[in-house]
């Protein structure tokens, strides 16, 4: 089956022009897509006594993608007859933050156990 004709046009499959030709949808359109994502996180504490900590955390989630689609022109079922090229490029960040200060303590050998703890957190 022919693609298209010689000026480049898409072939006609029926006198109608109203069915488009499979392969030059297939050969002549393209769409692409990107995407690279990155997570990640890091957590640190320092104890100051056996009871008493802080403890801080960071992390992050960033997305970048890339789109590319391409409309071959003067396709029977359009409109408009001419093409169309269409580039997209998003980027999505989120990143979080806190801090965090806390008490830990059991009595009566472990019966009993208290744990607090006050914090900050921020997201961007």
């Amino acid at each position: 089956m022919k693609i298209t004709n010689d000026d480049g046009t898409e072939y006609e499959v029926n006198a109608q022009g109203y069915v488009i030709n499979p392969l030059f949808v297939v050969y002549k359109n393209s769409q692409k897509d990107a995407k690279d994502r990155i997570i990640g996180s890091v957590e640190v504490q320092y104890n100051f006594t056996p009871n008493w900590y802080l403890r801080g955390r960071a992390g992050g989630d960033m997305i970048n993608r890339r789109a590319e689609n391409v409309t071959a022109g003067a396709q029977p079922a359009e409109p408009v007859k001419e093409g169309n090229i269409s580039n997209s490029a998003e980027y999505h960040g989120e990143f979080n933050t806190e801090a965090i200060a806390g008490y830990t303590n059991s009595f009566k050998d472990g019966l009993v156990s208290v744990d607090a703890f006050i914090g900050w957190n921020t997201m961007a």
